[in-house]
């Protein structure tokens, strides 16, 4: 299941339950997204019944930047699911500014 291809987490969730009453294992993956789509697919990840497959969510290593604080990165093969309430993640302000300059730059020119 791809949260961000399958309408989101409420989505992929429901999914996932419709495949697990069917019999049918799953397995969660990332489109090739940043942090904050990564850290949203790891949570719906976790609600996996067992037993569970390897799910695909370190594509975020293929990009060349991110706009979190602390990227997620794998540890002995998983990732560890975050302690911190909703994504468990931060967004980097000053990254998020850079970007968004560009934007408002664009948009002023249009």
């Amino acid at each position: 299941v791809k949260p961000m291809m399958s309408g989101g987490l409420r989505r992929g969730r429901a999914i996932i339950a419709l495949a697990h009453a069917a019999g049918v294992q799953t397995l969660v993956t990332t489109t090739i997204d940043a942090g904050v789509g990564v850290a949203a697919a790891l949570r719906l990840a976790a609600t996996l019944p067992p037993p569970l497959l390897p799910c695909g969510l370190a594509t975020g290593a293929l990009l060349t930047g991110d706009l979190l604080e602390q990227p997620i990165s794998l540890r002995n093969g998983a990732i560890p699911l975050p302690v911190q309430p909703g994504l468990g993640v931060r967004l980097d302000e000053r990254q998020l500014a850079r970007h968004a300059g560009r934007w408002q730059h664009g948009a002023t020119h249009v």
